[in-house]
């Protein structure tokens, strides 16, 4: 264990860990134009995007055509 990593440990023993819970899935996104995009309408886009296509798509793929 590092030097600091003992100090820091040992000065905050007794205070508890505060969990936020990380962002709230809010159910829509946001165009480039800042009008609200549903998650439902996002997926079937995606689903026709791949749809008959035998190529494979990654998220970063799907990422591009979304844009």
């Amino acid at each position: 264990m590092s030097e600091a990593t003992y100090y820091h440990r040992l000065k905050h023993q007794g205070e508890p860990r505060v969990y936020n819970g990380g962002r709230p899935k809010p159910g829509y996104s946001l165009c480039n134009n800042g009008k609200p995009v549903s998650d439902e309408q996002m997926k079937e886009w995606l689903l026709e995007a791949i749809a008959g296509d035998e190529a494979s798509y990654g998220y970063r793929k799907l990422t591009v055509y979304l844009r």
